[in-house]
């Protein structure tokens, strides 16, 4: 049976392969998420509230 290796792990240069990875894992993630779930994650629920949006109505 052949062995299946992974395109970034090719024994020679893993570090400098796995850490691209681990970067544009991390850009991909700050792409999608907003400035509140990016605050939630590193932070928690109260970061979370405080980077939230909310809207105002007019006085009528």
């Amino acid at each position: 049976m052949g062995r299946h290796r992974h395109a970034c792990c090719d024994g020679v240069n893993d570090v400098p392969a796995l850490a691209a990875a681990l970067r544009t894992l991390q850009r991909a993630f700050a792409a999608e998420l907003t400035p509140a779930q990016a605050a939630a994650a590193a932070a928690g629920a109260r970061a979370r509230r405080a980077e939230l949006v909310y809207l105002r109505r007019a006085v009528t």
